[in-house]
C-alpha cells in the first residue's frame, strides 16, 4: 500500500489506534457512501479482527445511483466479506438502536415497538457490487427488499 487509508496503515495493517478505539467503547461504522467504501480496506479490517459495530449507507444523491443503491445492497457486501448474515443484520437494526438509544422502540418486534419491518429475501447468484472506487467483486448472495412496513403499514 502507498498511502494511508485510514483504517490501514501504509503496510496494510490496522492501525493500533483502532484496536484501542474499539477496547473504549468507540462505535465503528461502514457509512458507504459515494466514497468511504473500499473491498481492500474492508476485507482486511475483517480479516485482523476489525468489523463495523453498524452498518448504514450515508445514502445521498452522489451514492444512491450507485455505487451504495440501497441499505440491502451495502448489507450484501458485508456478506461477501465474510458476516453472518446474523452478524450483518444485527449491525443494521440491534446496534443502531443501542447506539441511538431507542432499545425497544426500533429495531425489534417486540411488543409495543413501532412495528418497523423490512422483509428481506436473499437471491443467490453473480452479482457485481462496486466499492466507492469502481472496483467489483463478485457476490453470490444479494439481499433484495420485497416488502417494507412502517407503524404497522405496508408501505413498499
Amino acid at each position: 500500500m502507498k498511502q494511508n487509508d485510514g483504517l490501514l496503515s501504509r503496510d496494510g495493517y490496522v492501525q493500533p489506534e483502532f484496536f484501542d478505539a474499539k477496547k473504549r467503547g468507540v462505535v465503528l461504522d461502514v457509512g458507504h457512501g459515494a466514497a468511504s467504501f473500499s473491498w481492500l480496506v474492508a476485507k482486511k479490517g475483517i480479516e485482523q479482527g476489525i468489523k463495523p459495530d453498524t452498518i448504514s449507507t450515508d445514502l445521498h444523491k452522489g451514492s444512491y445511483n450507485g455505487p451504495v443503491y440501497d441499505l440491502p445492497t451495502t448489507m450484501s457486501k458485508f456478506l461477501h466479506l465474510g458476516l453472518s448474515l446474523e452478524e450483518v443484520i444485527e449491525a443494521t437494526t440491534v446496534k443502531p438502536t443501542e447506539v441511538l438509544g431507542k432499545e425497544g422502540i426500533i429495531g425489534t418486534l417486540k411488543p409495543g415497538a413501532r412495528g418497523d419491518v423490512t422483509v428481506l429475501k436473499m437471491e443467490e447468484g453473480k452479482f457485481p457490487l462496486e466499492d466507492s472506487a469502481g472496483k467489483k467483486e463478485l457476490c453470490r448472495r444479494k439481499l433484495i427488499a420485497v416488502k417494507v412496513i412502517k407503524d404497522g403499514e405496508i408501505v413498499f
